[in-house]
């Protein structure tokens, strides 16, 4: 179960926050993935966001690792597919929390993950070679 501690209200808080924290307040890692906030990269579906993660080579199976520090017990991802389909697998270590098969025409998807006790957590895009598309992750994905 996490576990964590408000100084402010000096309290111990137990199991699933009832709010979002963003996965940017925490440490992270990419491989082949690029934070941005260039303008024409950070639009997606017809919405402009103000910043995204995007994968820069599909092909060489792009991931970002998280540092949840076994203070959380859900991710929240919010992730899509620009072109082509590919597969966003989860995982801890070597056991898989979730899978999904995402394509453009699925749009923006939220994606929850059980999360409790990993110290670590591992986001990796898994797609065809020749793949033309890319993944976004948007950063105001979080944790509970």
């Amino acid at each position: 179960m996490a576990v964590s501690y408000d100084e402010a209200t000096d309290t111990v808080l137990l199991g699933e926050r009832s709010e979002g924290v963003p996965i940017s307040a925490e440490k992270y890692d990419l491989w082949l993935f690029s934070q941005t906030r260039e303008p024409s990269k950070t639009s997606y579906n017809g919405v402009e966001y103000k910043e995204l993660f995007h994968t820069t080579a599909i092909n060489g199976l792009p991931n970002i690792t998280l540092n949840p520090n076994k203070k959380y017990q859900k991710l929240v991802l919010e992730i899509g597919a620009t072109e082509d389909s590919f597969e966003v697998v989860v995982t801890s270590g070597d056991v898989e929390l979730a899978a999904k098969k995402l394509t453009k025409a699925d749009g923006l998807t939220k994606m929850e993950v059980d999360i409790g006790g990993a110290e670590k957590v591992k986001v990796e895009i898994k797609a065809p070679p020749l793949n033309k598309g890319a993944a976004i992750i948007l950063p105001t994905s979080y944790y509970k």
